[in-house]
């Protein structure tokens, strides 16, 4: 997994398409097709004063630069992304991703593992099973800690 942290563009030289061009650069990588990529929005990051647009309009300008790349919306629980309705996750997944994988990465989203999950005979449901999977998969699913290098910013 991969998440884009920032892009970043001062505000005199927004409007003539760096940030499209900044996210091109960075799907270039040789492996994109092997990795999960993921981008989250939360609106009080966001410069509305400087744009002079709404969260809700700002939010669209993301989801228009992330589309056309291959990202789509995905639902999550996650307590930063629900705290405002024009937060957002987008996730790229790549096309070597495998089935299991996907899988894994959906009951990821919503803090799930039901891979460590027992049927409970008396009610016919699920539970957490107090084992772990011997892969240890929340480990390995678990996004990788962003450089402090990550985006492109004007100060």
């Amino acid at each position: 997994m991969m998440e884009i942290k920032v892009i970043e563009v001062c505000r005199t030289w927004r409007s003539v398409g760096i940030a499209p061009r900044l996210l091109e650069m960075m799907l270039r990588h040789p492996q994109i097709e092997d990795k999960i990529i993921y981008m989250v929005g939360y609106s009080w990051t966001w410069d509305l004063a400087g744009t002079h647009l709404t969260a809700g309009q700002y939010r669209e300008k993301l989801f228009d630069l992330f589309q056309p790349h291959g990202f789509q919306e995905y639902e999550t629980n996650e307590p930063n992304v629900s705290l405002k309705p024009e937060n957002m996750l987008m996730c790229r997944i790549g096309k070597n991703i495998t089935q299991v994988v996907k899988d894994r990465f959906k009951w990821l989203r919503f803090g799930l593992s039901p891979w460590t999950w027992e049927v409970d005979k008396s009610t016919n449901g699920f539970r957490p099973s107090p084992r772990r999977s011997g892969l240890g998969l929340r480990l390995w699913l678990r996004p990788h800690k962003p450089s402090a290098q990550a985006g492109v910013g004007c100060h």
